[in-house]
């Protein structure tokens, strides 16, 4: 039982900011998620769009303030598969 004597501790979860990711390799960003704090999930998409290599979707927005060891959850740009284009059979002249 607390008394009114008593002293007590309270720790509040204190959010740290989520740095800026997208456009960024992935060591990098890494890196950085790292030392913000938090934990990295990595997921490979292949776009066209984006530079291969590269951060091109987060789950949280630059400078949101977001609780020690979430997690960060980055999307790394990989070159599409190129498509074969399918010839055309055609049948001999008779």
């Amino acid at each position: 039982m607390v008394t009114q004597n008593d002293r007590l501790v309270i720790t509040v979860a204190t959010p740290y900011v989520v740095p800026r990711l997208l456009g960024l390799l992935l060591e990098p960003a890494l890196y950085a998620i790292s030392e913000a704090g938090y934990v990295s999930e990595v997921e490979y998409r292949e776009d066209a769009n984006h530079s291969p290599g590269t951060v091109f979707e987060c789950n949280y927005a630059e400078g949101a303030e977001v609780i020690s060891g979430s997690v960060v959850h980055i999307v790394i740009a990989v070159a599409p598969t190129p498509v074969e284009p399918i010839e055309d059979e055609q049948t001999p002249n008779e």
